[in-house]
């Protein structure tokens, strides 16, 4: 065990068994600033992650059967926003060795690096800076998560007793009439002090929108520049270091737009009016390359009823709940999507049917918590955002959402809305 010990988020756990030059790796990178824990198994760096961990280095050498398993575990465990990147120092390929392969084969996600002894000390160094500063960037997501979270129990917590003030207050107008007018005024400044937490709420959003997503597109940007104009200058872990830093900006913008998304449709007015649900969901497929021929065959039920809704909030569920079903299903196999209409109860129904991958039966109520994913994004893309908003978007609107599946059958996700008077 290494005695150096450094108890924050922004170091590497290195994991090397005794007499394989761990410590002079730890030298390396901490003669470049870069924190550096030394443990000799899986299972003890698996422990010392409790206290923090940036980045785990990982030989071959300690990679076996048990070790993959605790370490998945690990991994599996972390929340929504994290995943920690790993660097595995390997001696070529070992055609025997398959827990070294079962690591390789993580190599699909941007977290994962894989460095071929000998190797320079400056690839090293390179390499843990970039997984620290993708490790940075995931902690700067939690804290953002966490003050959104704080804002909008603050913002719950003061409607929930102005309601209450206002109940009061009836109650003392109807009892004191001479009162009504000093009541009313405290109406009024409680219902301003509301309106200033929401203006607070809308400029944090802001906020994020333009400080936080101005610079990741910058490093998209710049990274596809390097990418096409200085290939031929550029060694191939630069040019693979730059197209990570492009996808891990690409995903952290996306994770952001849908939180923002998320926020908005929890807060803002949304006015309810007779839609043509027939013509919208047309315009959607034929708006969407994806969603046509070749890529998909969408196949649309006629006709589908006019309901009392939101248009633009019904756009935007309708294209997450068809994106879903073209997205999940086996690869090679093409997307089969069907809507049609149904009627329960006086409710409109309209249902969307896929030839998918399904989802078991423990899974269908959580898929439509923020942040719920039963699949890892190197299988299929995704935030784990886009069902939870359209629940959010149908209950504002007076509905009802839900989903039959069985796996390996296909799913049929549903809205349920009031139809629109006639």
């Amino acid at each position: 065990m290494d005695s150096h010990r450094q108890s924050d988020d922004n170091r590497v756990i290195i994991v090397a068994p005794s007499g394989h030059d761990a410590a002079n790796t730890a030298q390396v990178l901490r003669a470049e600033g870069i924190g550096a824990t030394v443990c000799e198994s899986v299972e003890e760096a698996c422990g010392e992650a409790g206290r923090g961990v940036g980045a785990f280095l990982l030989t071959q050498e300690s990679i076996t059967n048990r070790a993959l398993t605790q370490l998945l575990t690990l991994l599996e465990a972390q929340p929504p926003w994290s995943d920690i990147p790993l660097i595995l120092l390997t001696s070529g390929y070992e055609p025997n060795s398959a827990p070294l392969l079962s690591v390789k084969n993580l190599a699909n996600s941007s977290a994962v690096t894989v460095l071929d002894r000998p190797l320079r000390v400056v690839t090293l160094v390179s390499a843990a800076k970039v997984a620290l500063r993708a490790r940075g960037r995931q902690y700067q997501v939690r804290d953002l998560l966490h003050q959104r979270d704080a804002i909008l129990a603050e913002l719950q917590e003061r409607a929930g007793t102005l309601e209450a003030s206002q109940r009061e207050l009836m109650a003392a107008k109807e009892k004191i009439s001479r009162h009504a007018e000093e009541l009313e005024q405290t109406v009024a400044d409680r219902t301003g002090k509301l309106r200033e937490t929401i203006a607070q709420l809308e400029a944090f959003s802001y906020s994020i929108s333009h400080d936080m997503r101005g610079p990741l597109r910058a490093m998209q940007q710049y990274s596809q520049i390097l990418l096409e104009d200085y290939q031929s200058e550029l060694k191939p872990d630069a040019m693979e270091f730059l197209a990570r830093i492009a996808r891990g900006a690409h995903r952290l913008d996306r994770l952001i737009q849908d939180v923002l998304t998320y926020s908005r449709v929890a807060r803002v007015a949304m006015p309810i009016v007779t839609v043509d649900l027939d013509k919208l969901v047309r315009d959607i497929v034929q708006q969407y390359p994806a969603f046509q021929p070749p890529e998909s065959d969408v196949q649309v039920v006629k006709p589908l009823p006019r309901v009392l809704g939101n248009e633009a909030s019904l756009t935007q569920c309708i294209s997450n709940l068809i994106a879903n079903a073209v997205k999940f299903v086996k690869p090679g196999e093409r997307p089969v999507v069907r809507v049609y209409p149904g009627n329960v109860n006086g409710s409109v129904q309209i249902c969307f049917s896929d030839n998918g991958i399904g989802i078991a039966p423990e899974d269908q109520e959580r898929i439509f918590n923020i942040f719920e994913r039963i699949h890892h994004d190197r299988e299929y893309d995704g935030t784990g955002i886009g069902l939870a908003i359209v629940k959010k978007t149908v209950e504002r609107m007076g509905g009802d959402v839900g989903v039959e599946s069985r796996v390996g059958q296909g799913s049929t996700f549903w809205i349920k809305l009031q139809p629109a008077k006639e």
